[in-house]
């Protein structure tokens, strides 16, 4: 059979041509085929495609595939499943999720994870999905980013799968470690024994090796300590014998209690000795006393001898001399031979055959270890820092924990006179050479403990995929961040983390675990990347919607990159001396908060994987008079070292009091609190970072300040100070060279300079200033400048400033500088006479002092002036001075010796210079950093004052009246949970006031009073928060489109402000937000009336006005907006024929029709027409108006008058007849009271109501009806009548009719069988009564029923048919 063959190589279906006019390569159909495109010889040809074929379920549960993903190249699938569906993406807290490989060609399914932390939705499906290798990346737009390793999943396809667990494993962002390096040891125990006022205690365990000299002693409860104060200052152990520890400060302690010894890990093990260590000759004195002799300077001694010193120990020819732990128990200092102190010492321990001569070693360093292989010098010249970074299972790494601060311990133990020289030495060289030359790193060694967020490495391995842990080292002046060793987790055993117990306001009461490292010395064996080096956060999304390839990155579309962070925190930053106990100054003994300096505080919050917040500041930044986020740390003043001496002062240091919760918002972006089940992505933990844009300065070391001239008796005394700049002074204290001459000698300087230490007046005189001791030798002194800096005045040379001779001569008159004189010798006997010129040595202020002040200045260095004028003057005192006083010394005639003041020798002053102001507003991390779930728990339980408010949010209505009660009562929750009941314990006052509308809060509402707090009378800790009273009558509240806005101007932010004061304890003061939210209320219209006097001819209907709601009376009528209901009945015809306006008038469009009934539904809406409505129902006739049903229905009973009673007829509003005036006068006839009342409105028929009985719309007929029916011999009888009219509450007056007759007196005359009427018409709206006279005549008196007199009424104009009025 003939056969056809074609080829598609154009692959293009053709259904516009005949089948027999297609061109080769193209077709007209293909079912279930495709276009080949191999590479082969059947390329083109058409191949069968394959069906869907049916494969077994995926589980046993109703699981749903949200997501999957075809890999063609293995022909397997990957499919993503659950059994949860929750349109709002609440997470589920029991719920199946999977996910599945599933291998196409062998129809095996393997289950590569599986768990509830999934957090699979079926209304999210997992629409981005892609493979990199074995790395399976997916986003659902409701969780974060996640990725897993196909291969690692579950490689042996056991039924429940464990490699992946938990979020932390399959999160694209990698956990990141958030605590700092800790560098300290710490041992925990117990006393043993009470300890009363003693330096010996008892603790429970015996704990040599593991305490030791120098640990400082500190209680283990720091969060609510007992015995607290006594540990501010620092108490070192200065012996320990078995389980017997000697204090340097005698303690009061209760048996039983909590104590931990800490010390830094950062050691020195290169130095036998310690800095101030001495090995010398020891003689015995009487009993177990011994002397050494130190070398003196200037009756200083060289080495000073402390307390606690431990004395290494000796052993001679086998037998024990010195035993080890043996310490300084005393020292005490005297005159030695010449050049040398004798120090007399006892010892803590019992020292036998200890024999004069014999050389001992004191100030043994016990952490010498004599094979020690580290580099002594490698950080001798460095401020390092160190952290740490994980790496996980896949080769990524996590972000670097923040970085500890500079391991800095400085040596001689950061004081002049700590080492081998005496401190008059150290200071003499300090200033000679403008640097302090021992001021070195003293540490060579360090262990550094890596917090971990498991127990074990086995731990970290399986919960976190952890592999190994990088330490890392950064010096202080580089970029680089480099790696000092990488330990691998799988070299770890179960026991290479250590665990500290921990009950501080840090870590809260807990246990953590860190990995030790014991790091000495070595260099770095490599740089991290710069990419890495800038790495803060992972730039993985919180969720995202799409997710593609492109190269080799994963890209995120449609994506939320960070949570919204907190507006503010309740927090306030302070400067606060270091406290013993605090872990900062455990670590870190020597650093210091920086004085004269501005400090501005904030938070930032991350999350687990290390996305960050922005920083956050303190909401009380507005609120004067409460600390925020910026605090000055100022110099310490005289009464602050009267308070708090210097040798005790362990420095300052930037705390943070935080008085609520923080991170625990969840609106508007905000992720609140983590929770590893509940919130995985929550705010996880926190860190401190402060601003502080006064940068470098420099400290200046001088030989000491000449105050006023150097001459005998200078009157620039207190106005002015002269020093020398030598060295690289020069350069710290610039001179100005702009716009300088080439002949100009003398510089004016920008510098500003803080003096710090002061070398006063050399007084030897009985009486002195405060402070100043009895002295015929320099000092110096701490100096105390509060806010004065100093100018300096001019910089010139020695010479060119004229202010010392060169050479210097002693006591020169006063002269011209540089003045030449003669001098005449005769060195050989019987020559003649040689004069020599010489240097008078005089200058042209005054006398020379007796010895020259300024050091070297035969070599003419530069000189300074400064201005310290501001300064104030040192006066001869008892009391403590209020003025810093003059800077420098006077020079005088006197010599040292003698009860005067001797003149000025150089000795060291020290000035700072001002700092470099940096425009960078850059906050610098900390390592103030936790966790705020660790935080959180501490503030709620810690807190003194009010944590919180039973309530904190309500609405009100802008209806209320003024003072009205907002909400129910409100009561205050102390931090620690307790609720006040007492209100004497309370001062409750409204702090500040902003509208959510003031998104930057810079207006403060509270000075308008438009809220008020106040005791509810009960004193039970109940308040009410009530709005204002009104102001010249006005409400301030109304619903406005300014309140219907996003975000409103009617939603407040109440700041409470409570000061709690517990029994016996000082008042705590906190600031507490409380929303109210204004809410609307539906208007009313004024009047629903129904129009009235509608003719054919009318055009307008009726003009409505309403009122918003609002208790205000101004702005009742604002933003009103008038039209016709739309969900009236037949709206399309109504709308057709009638209109409103916007301001209320309701007019018709066409013709009305005569006589016809018309119902038409007015509304009114508020807020522009965006709030709330009120609905009215306008019916009128055309025409004459029906008049209200109550006349219309005519006299209802029987009651009459009778011969000698009067009637009254009331049209009247209310069923209640009020007490009228009677009697009065109608032209000349008298009405008296009324012997019968007939009210229309109070007599309906039997089953009905009226509404009222007032003439309110139509044409309403009087007719006042006398009958005679039985009257004696016929007489007539006869009556006056009247009817009157009014308003409201008006008087009555007479009535005027439709033919615009006024209604007087009219006489009614009845005869038997002929009655007497009359018809009277009015239109007129109001209240009408008829009221009559005493029937009389000559019919009179005739029985009951025969006279009768009463008062028929009706519609004039519709006198028949049912009655319509209202």
């Amino acid at each position: 059979m003939a056969e056809i063959k074609n080829t598609f190589l154009k692959g293009k279906m053709n259904q516009d041509l005949d089948s027999r006019l297609l061109p080769n390569g193209e077709y007209r159909e293909a079912i279930n085929l495709q276009v080949s495109r191999s590479e082969g010889s059947t390329v083109g040809e058409f191949e069968n495609m394959l069906g869907n074929t049916s494969i077994k379920s995926l589980n046993q549960n109703d699981a749903v595939v949200i997501g999957q993903y075809v890999n063609e190249t293995t022909n397997k699938v990957y499919l993503f499943a659950t059994d949860y569906n929750d349109v709002d993406g609440i997470r589920a807290t029991s719920a199946n999720c999977f996910i599945y490989e599933l291998n196409l060609t062998t129809n095996i399914k393997t289950l590569l994870v599986e768990g509830v932390f999934l957090n699979f939705n079926q209304s999210f499906p997992v629409i981005g999905i892609n493979l990199v290798e074995d790395l399976l990346f997916f986003t659902d737009n409701l969780n974060q980013p996640r990725k897993i390793n196909i291969s690692s999943a579950n490689p042996g396809n056991i039924a429940t799968p464990t490699h992946y667990t938990n979020e932390d494993q399959i999160s694209v962002a990698k956990y990141a470690p958030c605590e700092p390096i800790l560098v300290l040891d710490r041992v925990n125990t117990t006393l043993s024994a009470i300890a009363s006022d003693v330096s010996v205690i008892t603790v429970v365990t015996p704990t040599i090796g593991t305490i030791k000299v120098g640990d400082i002693f500190s209680p283990l409860n720091t969060i609510t300590p007992s015995s607290i104060t006594q540990f501010d200052e620092v108490i070192y152990v200065i012996n320990v014998a078995s389980n017997s520890i000697t204090l340097s400060r005698p303690v009061t302690l209760e048996n039983g209690f909590k104590v931990v010894f800490q010390r830094p890990t950062m050691t020195n093990k290169t130095d036998p000795l310690l800095s101030n260590g001495i090995t010398t000759e020891v003689t015995v004195m009487a009993g177990p006393i011994y002397s050494i002799s130190a070398p003196a300077t200037d009756f200083y001694s060289d080495i000073i001898i402390t307390k606690g010193m431990i004395v290494s120990p000796l052993e001679i020819a086998g037998t024990v001399i010195i035993p080890d732990n043996t310490t300084i128990a005393s020292a005490i200092a005297s005159f030695g031979p010449a050049g040398f102190i004798k120090w007399t010492l006892t010892f803590s321990t019992s020292v036998s055959n200890l024999t004069n001569n014999t050389v001992i070693s004191i100030g043994a360093n016990q952490n010498f270890e004599s094979a020690w292989a580290g580099d002594a010098a490698f950080l001798e010249d460095k401020f390092v820092r160190f952290s740490y970074r994980f790496k996980f299972e896949d080769n990524e790494y996590s972000l670097m924990a923040p970085f500890s601060q500079p391991m800095f311990i400085p040596k001689q133990f950061s004081e002049f006179g700590g080492g081998q020289n005496g401190q008059v030495l150290d200071m003499d060289n300090a200033y000679k050479s403008t640097i302090l030359s021992w001021f070195e790193n003293d540490t060579d060694n360090i262990i550094l403990k890596s917090p971990m967020p498991y127990s074990t490495p086995q731990l970290m391995s399986t919960n976190l995929l952890v592999t190994e842990i990088d330490l890392l080292y950064k010096e202080s002046d580089a970029l680089a961040v480099k790696v000092l060793d990488t330990i691998k987790i799988s070299d770890l055993t179960s026991t290479s983390f250590e665990s500290i117990i921990w009950k501080d306001v840090l870590s809260g009461q807990n246990t953590e675990y860190y990995y030790p490292y014991d790091y000495a010395s070595s260099k770095p064996y490599k740089t991290l990347p710069s990419n890495q080096t800038t790495r803060v956060y992972d730039k993985v999304p919180i969720k995202a919607l799409a997710q593609e390839l492109i190269g080799n990155r994963v890209v995120y579309g449609n994506y939320v990159d960070k949570h919204s962070s907190p507006a503010s925190i309740n927090f306030s930053a302070l400067i606060d001396k270091k406290k013993s106990y605090d872990r900062n100054f455990v670590q870190y003994p020597y650093h210091n908060v920086k004085q004269n300096r501005t400090y501005q505080v904030g938070f930032v919050l991350s999350d687990r994987y290390g996305r960050q917040s922005d920083v956050i500041l303190s909401s009380y930044d507005s609120l004067d008079g409460t600390a925020g986020s910026t605090i000055f740390s100022p110099y310490n003043s005289y009464n602050d070292q009267l308070s708090n001496p210097i040798i005790d002062w362990l420095g300052d240091t930037l705390k943070v009091t935080v008085d609520n919760a923080i991170g625990t918002g969840t609106g508007a972006g905000e992720p609140g609190v983590w929770n590893a089940t509940t919130n995985p992505l929550g705010w996880y933990s926190y860190k401190v970072v402060v601003k502080q844009q006064q940068q470098e300065y420099y400290n200046v070391y001088l030989p000491g300040f000449v105050n006023g001239l150097p001459i005998i008796g200078s009157d620039e005394e207190n106005k002015a100070s002269f020093s020398v700049l030598l060295s690289d002074n020069i350069n710290k204290v610039p001179r100005n060279l702009n716009e300088v001459g080439p002949t100009d000698t003398e510089y004016s300087s920008s510098e500003l300079l803080y003096f710090r230490v002061n070398n006063p007046n050399i007084d030897n005189q009985t009486s002195r200033p405060y402070g100043y001791p009895q002295k015929s030798i320099p000092w110096n002194k701490q100096y105390f400048p509060g806010f004065i800096d100093q100018e300096v005045l001019s910089i010139s040379t020695v010479r060119d400033m004229e202010i010392a001779a060169i050479p210097f001569v002693a006591s020169a008159p006063e002269g011209d500088y540089g003045q030449i004189g003669t001098s005449n010798t005769n060195p050989v006997a019987g020559n003649p006479s040689v004069a020599t010129p010489i240097s008078i040595g005089s200058l042209p202020w005054g006398q020379s002092p007796i010895t020259q002040p300024f050091y070297n200045s035969d070599l003419n260095p530069f000189a300074l002036k400064i201005d310290t004028t501001p300064n104030g003057v040192a006066v001869v005192s008892s009391e403590v001075p209020i003025v810093p006083g003059g800077i420098g010394a006077v020079t005088t005639a006197n010599a040292a010796g003698g009860n005067n003041i001797n003149t000025m020798v150089p000795f060291l002053s020290v000035a700072e210079t001002k700092p470099v102001f940096s425009l960078l507003e850059i906050f610098w991390e900390t390592s103030l950093q936790g966790k705020i779930s660790v935080l959180n728990n501490l503030i709620d339980s810690q807190f003194a004052g009010i944590g919180s408010l039973t309530i904190s949010s309500s609405t009100f209505l802008e209806s209320d009246a003024a003072e009205s009660k907002i909400g129910n009562s409100i009561q205050f929750v102390t931090g620690g949970g307790n609720t006040v009941v007492n209100s004497a314990l309370l001062a409750i006052t409204i702090e500040s006031v902003y509208r959510a509308s003031d998104i930057n809060q810079s207006t403060n509402l509270a000075s308008l009073n438009l809220f008020t707090i106040a005791d509810d009378g009960t004193n039970a800790g109940l308040y009410d928060l009530k709005i204002g009273a009104a102001s010249a009558g006005v409400i301030p509240f109304w619903y406005s489109a300014a309140s219907n806005a996003v975000p409103s101007s009617d939603v407040y932010t109440i700041n409470i402000k409570a000061v709690y004061t517990a029994s016996g304890q000082a008042a705590v003061s906190s600031v507490l937000p409380y929303v109210a939210t204004l809410e609307n209320e539906p208007p009313t219209f004024v009047s629903t009336a129904n129009p009235t006097g509608i003719t054919i001819a009318s055009t307008v209907i009726k003009t409505y006005t309403a009122k918003n709601g609002s208790a205000s009376s101004v702005d009742e009528a604002k933003e009103l907006i008038f039209d016709l209901d739309p969900s009236q009945p037949n709206f399309s015809s109504i709308s057709s024929q009638f209109t409103v306006t916007q301001a209320g008038v309701l007019s018709t469009n066409s013709a009305l029709t005569e006589g016809q009934q018309y119902s038409v539904k007015v509304r009114v809406t508020d807020v522009n027409g965006a709030g709330l409505s009120a609905i009215t129902t306008a019916t009128f006739t055309v025409g004459v108006q029906p008049v209200p049903k109550s006349i219309c229905e005519g006299r209802q009973g029987a009651v009459v008058a009778g011969c000698g009673e009067s009637y009254a007829t009331y049209f009247l509003a209310n069923s209640t007849t009020p007490t009228f005036s009677f009697p009065f006068t109608v032209n000349g006839q008298s009405f008296p009271t009324p012997t019968y009342n007939y009210n229309v409105r109070n007599n309906p028929p039997s089953g009905e109501t009226y509404t009222t009985g007032k003439l309110t719309q139509g044409v309403m007929k009087i007719t006042p009806t006398l009958t005679a029916t039985g009257a004696p011999s016929g007489g007539s009888v006869s009556l006056y009548y009247t009817i009157q009219r009014r308003t409201g509450t008006n008087s009555w007056a007479q009535a005027v009719d439709t033919g615009n007759n006024v209604i007087g007196a009219i006489q009614l005359q009845a005869s038997n069988g002929v009655p007497g009427t009359d018809n009277k018409l009015f239109s007129i709206v109001g209240e009408y009564r008829v009221v009559t006279t005493d029937i009389g005549g000559e019919g009179c008196p005739a029985t009951t029923g025969t006279i009768q007199y009463y008062t028929e009424f009706s519609d004039a104009t519709y006198p028949s048919g049912t009655c319509t009025g209202p």
